[in-house]
C-alpha cells in the first residue's frame, strides 16, 4: 500500500501553495475563483490561468487516484465508503467545477487568439463544452461497474483441493502439462457459464443505462455517442471495419502460420483453446521466484533502456506505488493509474509467477513512464484522463513491451529463454490483433442492435469466435457453450464500452516502433520518449509522426507490419 502521502514528494509548483494537497475542497475552489479574477483578456493571461488550474487540477486528481487505487487493491467495505465520502466532499465539487471551467476557458476573449500551436486544446476544449452532462445515468453507471467489479473480482473456484481466483486459473494455461491446462481452462470457462445469468443481467443493466446516456445526448446509438464521447476525431466507425477486414486478410494468414508452427513444436494434430499460451522451447519460463524480485528485475531493464525510467520506476516501489500481487478481494487485471502531481503511475496487478508477468509489468510501467512525461506539461487538458486518447496512451505500454525485449537477460540467464520470450511477445502481439478485431466487431453490433436478446448476443460473439480464431486454426469443437460466453472473460466490455479498439491501433504503433528499433537503433527509444512528453497535445495522426511510425488500418500497412514480424520471429528462432 501507498505510504502516507505527505511523506511523498510533487511536481515543482509554478503557482500554487504547495501544501495543497487536493484532499480538501474549500481551498481548491478558493484559488480558482481568484485566478479567474485574475485572468484579464489576453490569450497569454488565459493561458497563464490554465497553468494555474491545472496546478490544481493535478493536486485533486492525483489524491482522488489515491484513494481509488486503495479500494481496487482491498474492495472492503470500509474502503468503498472512504471513496464514497472522498466522491460526495472531492470527486464529485471537482467534476462539476471542470465543467464550469472548461466553459469558462471558451467564453474568455483571449480563446478564439490562441497562437496555432494549440489548435488542439481549442478543439478539446470545444468538444467538452458542447458535451451534455447526463450526470443521473453517469452516477448509475459507476455503481454498477463498481458492484460488478466487486463481484466479479471475489469468484474463487476448487481447483486441486484449494480454493483460486480466475486471473491464477488462468495463469496455469503457460504450463506444460496439457491435461493441467484443459483443466483449468474449461473451469474457468465453465466458472462463468455457470454464472452467465448474473452476468448477463448485469451487462442489460449497463446497455440499458448507455442507451439511454445516448438518446439523451442525442444520439442515434450508443455506438455513435462513444465513439464522439471518446473523441475519436482522426478515424471513424467505418474505418473500424476496415480494420477488421485488414486483420482478417493481412494477419490470421500469419496467425495461422503461428498455430501450425505451435502444433508441430506441442506434437499435436490440432490447436484447442488450451494450447495458446503454452510457452514453446520445451519448459515453462520462470522469471522471478520471489515476488519482490519481479519489480527489482523490471527497474534494472527499464534502466538500461533509458536511466530516467529506472529512477522513476525505483522511486514508486519505493513509495508503495506498485501493488502487483493477486490476492482475493483485489480487482482483475492490470492497471495503471496515474499520480500526475507524483510525476509517475501507480500500478496494480494481479502477478502468479509467469512470464506474462513480465509482459504485464512492462506494459504498466510503459503507462507509468508516459504518466511521467506528461506530468512536465503545464496545459492540464493535454494530460488529464478522461479526455486523453487511449489510442496514444496504449502504444507508450504496447511499445515499452518492445523495448525491454533486449533486457530479457536479467529475467534470464539462457539464451535459449530469452529467445523463447522475444517469440513470445511477437505471437502475443499477432494474435493480439484478432481479439482486438472480435471484440471490437462485437460492440459494434452489441450498441447498433439494441432489442437482442442475450442468446442472440452470445450467438452472435460464438459467429466472431469461429471468423477470427476458428479460421486461424484454432479448432473449438465440442466447446459451444464455452465459445459463447468468451465475451464475459473481457472486463472492458462491462467497464468501459468500446474501450477495446485502441488497443489494435496502438499495437500497430508499438509493432512500428519495434521495427525502428531493429533497423535505428536508440533513435527509436528517443522518438518513443519524444512521443510521451508530447501527450495529448496533438492529433493522433501528428503524434504518432512524432513516435516515427504510420496512423494506418489499411491492409497494406498491416502486411507490411506482418512481413517485419515473420523476419524477427524467424531471426529470434534461429
Amino acid at each position: 500500500m501507498p505510504k502516507e502521502k505527505d511523506a511523498v514528494p510533487v511536481k515543482p509548483r509554478k503557482h500554487i501553495d504547495p501544501a495543497i494537497r487536493g484532499d480538501s475542497w474549500w481551498p481548491v475552489k478558493k484559488a480558482i475563483r481568484c485566478y479567474e479574477k485574475e485572468a484579464g483578456t489576453s490569450a497569454a493571461e488565459l493561458l497563464d490561468f490554465i497553468e494555474k488550474y491545472t496546478e490544481l487540477y493535478d493536486a485533486v486528481e492525483t489524491s482522488t487516484m489515491i484513494k481509488a487505487t486503495a479500494f481496487l487493491n482491498n474492495q472492503s467495505a470500509a474502503n468503498m465508503l472512504r471513496v464514497a465520502g472522498r466522491a460526495i466532499k472531492v470527486t464529485l465539487p471537482a467534476y462539476f467545477e471542470r465543467k464550469r471551467v472548461y466553459k469558462f476557458m471558451a467564453n474568455h476573449p483571449g480563446f478564439n487568439g490562441l497562437p496555432v500551436e494549440h489548435d488542439h486544446l481549442k478543439h478539446l476544449v470545444t468538444k467538452e463544452v458542447e458535451e451534455k452532462s447526463d450526470y443521473l445515468h453517469a452516477a448509475a453507471e459507476y455503481l454498477r461497474v463498481l458492484t460488478y467489479t466487486m463481484k466479479s473480482g471475489k469468484i474463487r473456484v476448487e481447483f486441486e483441493g484449494k480454493k483460486v481466483s480466475l486471473p491464477r486459473l488462468r495463469g496455469n494455461l503457460w504450463e506444460k502439462d496439457r491435461d493441467r491446462r484443459e483443466r483449468s481452462w474449461r473451469l474457468l470457462f465453465d466458472t462463468i457459464t455457470s454464472k452467465q445469468a448474473w452476468f448477463s443481467k448485469t451487462f442489460d443493466k449497463l446497455r440499458s443505462n448507455r442507451e439511454k446516456q445516448a438518446k439523451k445526448a442525442g444520439f442515434e446509438n450508443c455506438r455513435d455517442y462513444f465513439h464522439h464521447k471518446r473523441g475519436r476525431f482522426d478515424y471513424t466507425p467505418q474505418d473500424c471495419f476496415k480494420f477488421h477486414d485488414a486483420v482478417e486478410a493481412s494477419v490470421l494468414p500469419f496467425v495461422r502460420e503461428l498455430n501450425k508452427a505451435r502444433c508441430d513444436e506441442l506434437g499435436i494434430d490440432v490447436l484447442r483453446p488450451w494450447d495458446r499460451y503454452v510457452n514453446l522451447g520445451g519448459h515453462e519460463l520462470k522469471p522471478y521466484d520471489k515476488p519482490s524480485e519481479l519489480v527489482e528485475k523490471m527497474i534494472r531493464a527499464f534502466a538500461r533502456v533509458k536511466p530516467e525510467y529506472g529512477a522513476t520506476l525505483q522511486f514508486m516501489r519505493d513509495h508503495g506505488f506498485i501493488d502487483h500481487e493477486n490476492r482475493r478481494g483485489k480487482v482483475p487485471g492490470a492497471m495503471c493509474t496515474p499520480l500526475i502531481d507524483y510525476q509517475c503511475g501507480f500500478i496494480t496487478a494481479n502477478t502468479v509467477g509467469t512470464h506474462g508477468d513480465v509482459c504485464t509489468i512492462a506494459h504498466e510501467g510503459g503507462h507509468a513512464m508516459h504518466d511521467a512525461a506528461i506530468s512536465s506539461i503545464p496545459i492540464g487538458m493535454y494530460h488529464e484522463l478522461m479526455p486523453f486518447p487511449m489510442e496514444a496512451a496504449e502504444v507508450g505500454s504496447m511499445a515499452m513491451e518492445f523495448l525491454v525485449l533486449d533486457e530479457m537477460g536479467e529475467f534470464y540467464p539462457d539464451p535459449r529463454d530469452i529467445a523463447i520470450a522475444r517469440a513470445y511477445l511477437i505471437e502475443d502481439a499477432a494474435r493480439l490483433l484478432p481479439w482486438v478485431s472480435t471484440v471490437d466487431a462485437f460492440q459494434q453490433w452489441i450498441y447498433t442492435t439494441p432489442r437482442h436478446t442475450p442468446a442472440e448476443r452470445n450467438a452472435f460473439f460464438a459467429g466472431l469466435v469461429d471468423r477470427f480464431e476458428g479460421a486461424s486454426g484454432i479448432d473449438y469443437s465440442g466447446l459451444d457453450e464455452q465459445k459463447r460466453v468468451m465475451w464475459i472473460r473481457q472486463p472492458h466490455i462491462f467497464q468501459s464500452p468500446f474501450y477495446y479498439i485502441e488497443y489494435g491501433i496502438a499495437q500497430l504503433a508499438a509493432l512500428g516502433i519495434y521495427k525502428n528499433l531493429r533497423s535505428k537503433g536508440r533513435s527509436a527509444i528517443d522518438m518513443y520518449d519524444a512521443f510521451l512528453h508530447a501527450g495529448n497535445s496533438k492529433p493522433l495522426p501528428e503524434l504518432y509522426r512524432v513516435a516515427g511510425v504510420k496512423f494506418d488500418f489499411s491492409k497494406e500497412y498491416m502486411a507490411e507490419i506482418v512481413a517485419f514480424l515473420r523476419s524477427d520471429l524467424a531471426a529470434a528462432r534461429a
